[in-house]
């Protein structure tokens, strides 16, 4: 429920993010598109209080400071020199977009795209134009006024969308959603309930942050004969009491470029969670080294951008934790709840087989551990980091029953990892990791390699002697089945369970008497003949049945005196007299003679010797019925020594 008893206002109004000029010239091809964080960038803003930020700025060229009413003061971009145009790298190949043109959509069409539904947390990406109204936007810029930001468009229709910009506006999605992959937060393109983007007081709880994406810094922002801006955001707004949109210029990002919008997004949100930028003593922004940039820096032109705590050499926030402050709770977000467990008595067991599973590292102290019943043969696992250009480096380590390690992989060129391991049948446990490669000045640490991942293993299965239905157990099937194949002629190894060479009936006995452990006639196997499986054989007399758990013991498809016989000749009964009756309904009248009884004695009287019973009798009281009558019968089985 939403709490409508007043609104409070944010610990940080205060503050105010400088907006990102981060790529000029839009109409350029995208070779002559550049970095705006050259040696003269000084873009960040900052509100009067924090004084140790304003005192490293002001030591830039005054004409890149803006001052606002209030006391907001907004530092941008200057413009980038030819040297620095000349220099931009292309980066085609971090796009996972083709550029093609077919039919248009409209506004609505954009793609139903929700990373953690179940989050109270929301992070909107608004694609389809939006107008802002009563916001700060609107006091600082308009005058009080309404504006419109029009759709995303790279094709210059704002009143629709084509194939490629709905691809586009996925792609986008899915590299901020792997972004924020480790946090309580659902990145989504489905547009929320106006309340879900406001926190209206203390007993709010749901809220979050529209991010608009379209059209150009000087639409509204920025006057003519200004520098452009990729981005803007308030600091600290994300749980503001209004809905204060940060805004993602993408005129300005290489005309709606996949990346550099992505990672617009993730840095101007980053600015509404609390962050500041990641830069040097020389530059707001740090560009990065080797193929490696913090999200709160310049992360245009790396393969691996992800959250920082300042480890490179000469940064200018070496105490900014972004994760912790992004997960810390202070605008709401916290970090995802842990999927799998840490240690081996937490373990996920993984199954055997052909196996699939997902998951998060959500901290750098984050693994997610899994066990693995496994049979001799050889264990393949292979488990790819998510995404277009995920931040998850992946390190594997595989241990053995006992947890001594047997194996670690931790490719450093690649952000997906592999195993191949013989093993022979026994529990292992096999660990995901975030890593690093290098150190934080050289490469990355394991900080912020974090994020989601599809783990794929071929297990080998566990043989249990005996399971021919491939149940994970022997039971009665398996004695049916055994039977079929023996009735058939069948020659299968797999029945051939004393490994003599033949399949005959010592298989049946072995099946029985070894892997069961138990004798003919326990028709419930559970390791003794007596009583209850006597019930069950008389419920079944005279009946087609399906087999040995009705009392069809020696598989020829009814219930007969044979297998009453085969029943008694494993008979655990004592010298009780035990009673078993049971209503028997068969197709035709049934006849079952006191001779007939006696006979079945007779073939049990060295059974009883031999057992060493002075006296034993056995009482079966079967109630035969058919259409036309019932009658009872006593057979009396008795054995002298």
């Amino acid at each position: 429920m939403r709490d409508t008893s007043g609104h409070g206002a944010p610990a940080d109004r205060g503050r105010f993010e400088a907006l990102e000029s981060r790529v000029y010239f839009s109409a350029m091809p995208l070779e002559s598109f550049v970095e705006a964080h050259g040696p003269g960038c000084c873009c960040g803003c900052h509100g009067p209080s924090d004084a140790s930020d304003l005192t490293a700025l002001h030591t830039h060229a005054e004409d890149d400071l803006i001052r606002l009413p209030g006391g907001y003061e907004i530092f941008h971009d200057s413009a980038p020199t030819a040297d620095e145009i000349a220099a931009v790298t292309q980066v085609d190949a971090l796009l996972s977009v083709p550029v093609y043109e077919g039919a248009t959509f409209g506004l609505a069409s954009v793609p139903m795209l929700s990373s953690l539904p179940s989050s109270d947390m929301t992070i909107y990406l608004d694609f389809n134009g939006h107008t802002t109204t009563d916001s700060r936007w609107n006091l600082m810029y308009q005058g009080g006024a309404d504006f419109t930001t029009p759709a995303y468009s790279t094709d210059g229709d704002t009143q629709s969308f084509s194939d490629t910009e709905l691809s586009r506006i996925e792609a986008i999605w899915g590299r901020v959603a792997e972004d924020f992959a480790p946090f309580d937060v659902n990145v989504t393109t489905v547009e929320p309930e106006p309340d879900d983007l406001i926190k209206s007081g203390a007993y709010d709880d749901r809220w979050g942050l529209r991010v608009v994406i379209g059209g150009g810094s000087h639409d509204w922002y920025r006057s003519a004969g200004q520098s452009a801006a990729g981005g803007v955001a308030y600091v600290g707004s994300f749980d503001w009491d209004e809905d204060a949109p940060v805004f993602v210029f993408e005129n300005e990002l290489a005309n709606g470029n996949e990346k550099y919008t992505a990672e617009t997004i993730s840095h101007e949100v980053g600015h509404a969670l609390g962050l500041r930028h990641h830069g040097t003593a020389g530059a707001e922004y740090y560009t990065g080294h080797d193929d490696w940039a913090p999200i709160m820096g310049n992360s245009f032109y790396k393969s691996v951008t992800q959250w920082s705590q300042g480890e490179y050499a000469g940064a200018s926030r070496p105490g900014q934790d972004d994760v912790a402050i992004i997960g810390g709770g202070q605008e709401g977000v916290v970090v995802r709840a842990d999927d799998y467990g840490d240690t081996i008595a937490e373990s996920f067991s993984l199954g055997t087989g052909e196996v699939m599973v997902e998951g998060v590292i959500t901290t750098r102290t984050d693994v997610d551990l899994f066990r693995i019943d496994a049979g001799d043969g050889t264990l393949s696992v292979v488990v790819d980091a998510l995404g277009v250009q995920p931040n998850l480096n992946i390190g594997l380590r595989l241990y053995d029953a006992e947890g001594l390690e047997l194996l670690a992989v931790a490719p450093g060129d690649s952000m997906d990892a592999s195993l191949v391991y013989p093993v022979t049948e026994g529990v292992y446990y096999l660990e995901v990791d975030g890593v690093g490669t290098g150190d934080g000045v050289s490469g990355y640490t394991d900080y912020g390699s974090i994020g989601s991942y599809q783990l794929t293993a071929s297990v080998p299965e566990v043989v249990i002697l005996g399971d021919f239905t491939g149940d994970g157990m022997v039971d009665a099937t398996d004695i049916d089945t055994l039977n079929h194949a023996l009735a058939t002629g069948s020659a299968d190894a797999l029945f051939d369970l004393d490994a003599d060479g033949f399949v005959d009936s010592n298989d049946m006995d072995y099946l029985v008497e070894v892997v069961l452990g138990t004798s003919v006639g326990d028709a419930n196997l559970d390791g003794v003949v007596n009583a209850l499986d006597l019930s069950t054989l008389a419920s079944a007399f005279g009946r087609s049945t399906t087999g040995w758990a009705q009392g069809d013991f020696n598989a020829d498809g009814t219930v007969t005196l044979v297998d009453l016989s085969l029943l008694g000749s494993n008979w655990a009964g004592g010298d009780e007299d035990v009673a078993a009756m049971a209503q028997v309904a068969t197709a035709q009248t049934q006849a079952v003679t006191v001779a007939d009884a006696q006979r079945v004695t007779g073939q049990h009287q060295n059974h009883q010797q031999q057992v060493g019973n002075q006296r034993a009798s056995l009482r079966a009281s079967m109630w035969l019925q058919d259409d036309l009558e019932t009658e009872s019968l006593f057979g009396l089985w008795r054995g002298v020594a």
